[in-house]
């Protein structure tokens, strides 16, 4: 888990935050898929040769959500770069304290920001999609590939054993959460909404992803 400042004023945020303890280090970076969609891949050759440079070169910065594809395989399956010193991303688990609301979502953080201290703007910001999931009866999964690696060469191309794997060096977390269309949004920093960070922010710096829900209202 990378360091973040804070700007360490109390406050009473409206939604509760866990850590994603993903075991992720500094020569390794972060994946988001549904289980499912994990274990129709035909090919680990979409995991060769990964890199955080060369991902930052093809959009001019660090810290973004990159789109994973390969020939005859169309899956969710999406890169969350590392920062540029090479830090990958803090992801929380993200709920609602309402009693009613069941949802559960989750956030990425690319930034140096504490995440509790700009939470429920994040969850209401207007954002733009960067991808999606869908879950049915399934399980959202996080883990951490290694960089500049024959990935298909070390596993001979077996997603189980590449599974098996991340599950025993605790590399992979899956996590079970309710049926539905998920997207992924970014999140950036606009001073008029996110005030409690205005300081030790600047305007339009990525702050993160938020994975969560779509809502019958929202198609």
């Amino acid at each position: 888990m990378k360091p973040v400042w804070t700007v360490g004023k109390k406050r009473k945020n409206k939604h509760n935050l866990s850590k994603v303890k993903l075991k992720c280090e500094s020569n390794e970076l972060t994946i988001v898929t549904s289980l499912k969609k994990l274990k129709s891949i035909k090919s680990l050759s979409i995991f060769d040769e990964l890199s955080s440079v060369d991902c930052a070169d093809t959009v001019g910065s660090y810290g973004n959500c990159h789109y994973l594809d390969q020939v005859n395989f169309k899956g969710d399956i999406y890169l969350l770069n590392n920062d540029q010193d090479g830090l990958s991303p803090n992801i929380d688990k993200v709920t609602s304290k309402l009693k009613s609301n069941k949802d559960i979502s989750f956030f990425i953080n690319s930034s140096d920001k504490s995440t509790s201290d700009f939470i429920d703007e994040a969850a209401k910001f207007k954002r733009t999609t960067k991808g999606h999931f869908v879950i049915k009866d399934d399980y959202l999964v996080f883990f951490s590939v290694p960089q500049n690696q024959n990935i298909s060469k070390k596993f001979s191309s077996n997603i189980k054993l590449f599974i098996k794997d991340r599950v025993k060096k605790k590399k992979l977390i899956k996590l079970k959460i309710p049926n539905g269309f998920y997207l992924i949004k970014e999140v950036l920093f606009i001073p008029k909404l996110f005030e409690m960070i205005s300081e030790i922010s600047e305007p339009g710096e990525l702050l993160g992803y938020y994975i969560g829900k779509k809502t019958s209202a929202k198609k």
